[in-house]
């Protein structure tokens, strides 16, 4: 499989740059930073009562069903550690529930299902499913990236779907490849508890890079889907960018 350029820095390097200067890290071996000691995983044990994510809060058909709860669980969160925002009954435009899923044929065809909208430690994030609970798909943007044109013929793209679904395609030998995988295995519990925490601190924010000139004419853009406070600044931009080819690196390899 065609891999991706080299990062000019260390991934370790650039998350540090996102971070609070105050803030200390500690390096992995495997190329990105753990969490900051001061943050507050996505992982950890929540202490208070929270009883909204009952058969009540969703529909039957999914509170019965064991997808649901196995991706809920997959992240090793208990069912208490997740706020049900709200449930209801939709008609999706196609196959895919109304998710953009590269590298995916989805069928024009009226889809009836559920739309569960979820929030846990300051994320919210949402589920499309059928009306059976038999197909359920994480639905929430948290990054776009795509990388096209060039020398080599790039025709790359990745999106990741909170809490932990990435889709990419690329082309391989003028083949169209693609794959679905699971955000966990592909980071690490500190790698995925970091990436989480840039959400919760940073807000939607695109970047586009252009050539520079040399022979790669390629065409690098990404928006992160960030639902924090903060305006990332143009060093920081440029760490989502080099995460999310570092991201895209791992799964194409």
């Amino acid at each position: 499989m065609k891999k991706c350029v080299a990062l000019p820095v260390t991934i370790f390097l650039i998350l540090s740059a996102c971070s609070n200067p105050s803030t200390s890290h500690t390096p992995e071996q495997n190329g990105l930073a753990a969490a900051s000691q001061d943050s507050s995983p996505f992982f950890e044990s929540n202490t208070g009562d929270n009883e909204d994510l009952d058969p009540e809060g969703i529909p039957p058909s999914l509170s019965e069903h064991t997808n649901l709860t196995n991706q809920i669980e997959a992240l090793n969160l208990n069912p208490d550690q997740v706020r049900v925002v709200s449930t209801s009954q939709f008609e999706w435009s196609d196959s895919c529930l109304g998710i953009d899923q590269p590298g995916v044929d989805c069928l024009p065809q009226a889809t009836q299902g559920y739309w569960v909208v979820m929030e846990a430690y300051g994320l919210q994030f949402d589920y499309h499913s059928d009306l059976t609970g038999s197909d359920i798909q994480a639905a929430t943007p948290g990054l776009s990236w795509t990388r096209d044109g060039g020398e080599q013929g790039y025709c790359d793209r990745l999106i990741i779907y909170l809490p932990d679904t990435a889709y990419v395609c690329w082309c391989q030998s003028g083949e169209m490849k693609a794959a679905k995988v699971n955000l966990l295995d592909t980071l690490s519990v500190e790698e995925y508890d970091q990436f989480i925490g840039l959400l919760r601190e940073f807000n939607e924010n695109s970047v586009d890079q252009s050539p520079f000139g040399g022979s790669d004419s390629s065409v690098v853009s990404l928006t992160f889907y960030g639902q924090g406070e903060e305006s990332p600044n143009s060093d920081q931009q440029q760490s989502f960018l080099a995460i999310a080819q570092e991201i895209f690196s791992r799964i194409t390899q």
